[in-house]
């Protein structure tokens, strides 16, 4: 199983990526897993269809808060349920 890497708020200055790095590498995982027919959970979608995607995300724009654990926790928990 694979999981692309998260939405961050790349506004704050302190970022040594870019999102649209994250991006490109998201699209390459997504391109992998179709290739290789590896199942993946697109949990950079899943935040960005949040509710209130920033809010996922501490003061940095980086590091999750609870509230983004337990939607990680609860999209890989339903992915390997769906699996079985």
């Amino acid at each position: 199983m694979l999981v692309t890497p998260p939405f961050y708020n790349d506004d704050a200055p302190m970022h040594y990526s870019r999102l649209s790095e994250v991006q490109l590498f998201r699209k390459a995982m997504l391109d992998l897993a179709n290739l290789k027919g590896i199942q993946l959970l697109d949990f950079y979608q899943v935040m960005i269809n949040h509710e209130n995607t920033k809010g996922l995300l501490r003061a940095d724009g980086l590091h999750f808060t609870e509230a983004a654990y337990l939607l990680l926790t609860d999209k890989i928990v339903g992915f390997l349920e769906r699996a079985n």
